[in-house]
């Protein structure tokens, strides 16, 4: 068994033929991408008392028709 030797210069480490490297880089990427979005789209929460005051105005998300009624 032959030893190898090092000269001291940098080598990426290679995967088995390269093929699970776009892997772990699109599952890198799609988390970074969803963490990142995440806090654009998740809903605002309110603390909310019943029958008191808000002290801000709070719309529906959706606007809903009720057709019997008109």
């Amino acid at each position: 068994m032959k030893k190898k030797k090092r000269d001291g210069k940098f080598r990426p480490i290679r995967l088995e033929n390269g093929r699970f490297l776009p892997v772990i880089l699109y599952a890198a990427l799609s988390a970074l991408m969803f963490i990142l979005l995440f806090f654009h789209v998740r809903p605002e929460s309110l603390d909310l008392d019943l029958f008191s005051i808000s002290e801000n105005t709070i719309y529906a998300p959706a606007t809903v028709e009720d057709q019997k009624a008109t």
